[in-house]
């Protein structure tokens, strides 16, 4: 074998992954920054994101190759030769596949700014090596070049969606401090506890515009669900079918050819929350449409083959993308399948986002901000 390098290049996880996964976690930073830093500081807050995310696509100089021979293959009769080609970039490109690649692996070793790659060749002869290096260079050279290409989409879009999570943040804090004033109520302190009751039960009058998803949010957000029971059983047997109790997900973080981790996890993230908005179900992960189980592998994969570690992810997952903790049991069939079973909600709506959804027969239905208000109107006393 001519190039002798153990550690293979672009070896990991398709770098889509890797990108949607970096989405998700520029997500969290804007949802965790202050409405203070969000209301009077953006443009600080969008340059220092825009700073941590932002990925430069990897140019190599191939004309500034260095050359070293080692001895230590010349004592079987051969010659290995380390090739050390300069780059610019951000190296993380070289560990993640592109969705489109050449046959085969690409081999060497990221040191300090520089391709490392060893050529070993029996003939020592340098026109030899030569060949061996410009034939491992042009095939390197197609794995980066459909990495490039993804990461120049990204940064071309990263600004806009900074801005775009930034301006959505500013503008649900006005309207819950509007939608605030509006009722009737005071602000609360510091402390913790509760400000004063609002000044009667009279609704808001004719005319007067309230925003319907931030009134039926603040209605129910004075208390938290309870936690889950201990020790409960998870009922691990497959439904017969998808109805207004059970859902199945093939998986939970990895997507079919051509698919984005970050929307089949959403996917997991809106059935617990329309499970939870109306009479609580069990979310199947491993199963497919027709029932049948098809295994967890490439989920544990992702998790250091850790069921706990599964647990945990999908756990934090859905619970930064509710407005509340929902009380989920799971269940795993060994390494088959696991079970999600969601309580119904207890005492406040659960929104995915600034979106409400329950479900309706097989289906999580999005509502829309008025419906939301009227469901949670005749669903007051559940």
């Amino acid at each position: 074998m001519p190039v002798t390098t153990i550690d293979p290049l672009f070896y990991d996880e398709y770098l889509s992954q890797f990108l949607d996964q970096r989405q998700l976690d520029l997500d969290d930073d804007i949802a965790s920054e202050t409405e203070d830093e969000i209301l009077n500081n953006s443009d600080a807050v969008e340059a220092r994101l825009l700073k941590k995310y932002s990925l430069e696509r990897v140019c190599v100089d191939k004309d500034g190759t260095r050359t070293k021979p080692q001895e230590s293959g010349q004592r079987y009769g051969k010659l290995t030769v380390s090739f050390s080609v300069p780059f610019t970039g951000s190296k993380e490109l070289f560990e993640y596949h592109p969705n489109s690649y050449t046959s085969g692996l690409v081999y060497g070793s990221i040191r300090d700014g520089r391709i490392v790659v060893d050529i070993e060749n029996e003939a020592n002869d340098p026109e030899s090596f030569r060949r061996e290096f410009d034939s491992w260079y042009a095939n390197m050279e197609k794995w980066l070049g459909g990495a490039n290409d993804q990461v120049v989409h990204f940064s071309k879009l990263l600004p806009s969606r900074i801005k775009n999570g930034i301006d959505k943040k500013a503008q649900a804090a006005r309207s819950a401090a509007d939608v605030v004033s509006a009722l009737g109520y005071e602000e609360m302190q510091d402390t913790g506890g509760r400000g004063a009751e609002p000044a009667g039960d009279a609704p808001p009058e004719a005319g007067h515009a309230v925003d319907y998803l931030a009134a039926a949010y603040l209605a129910n957000a004075s208390a938290g669900d309870a936690p889950p029971e201990a020790g409960h059983a998870v009922d691990l047997k497959i439904a017969e079918r998808e109805d207004t109790r059970n859902e199945f997900k093939e998986t939970f973080s990895v997507p079919a050819e051509g698919g984005k981790s970050n929307e089949i996890k959403m996917e997991v993230a809106i059935a617990v929350a329309a499970f939870a908005n109306a009479e609580g179900g069990r979310l199947f992960i491993g199963v497919n449409d027709d029932g049948k189980p098809v295994g967890l592998k490439r989920d544990l994969r992702q998790c250091g083959d850790s069921s706990d570690k599964l647990q945990l992810a999908i756990r934090n997952f859905v619970n930064s993308k509710l407005n509340g903790v929902v009380s989920m049991e799971f269940g795993f069939s060994d390494k088959d399948y696991l079970v999600i079973e969601v309580a119904k909600r207890r005492s406040r709506w659960v929104y995915v986002g600034d979106d409400f959804y329950i479900r309706e027969g097989n289906t999580s239905r999005k509502l829309s901000p008025r419906e939301a208000l009227e469901y949670g109107n005749e669903h007051q006393s559940a």
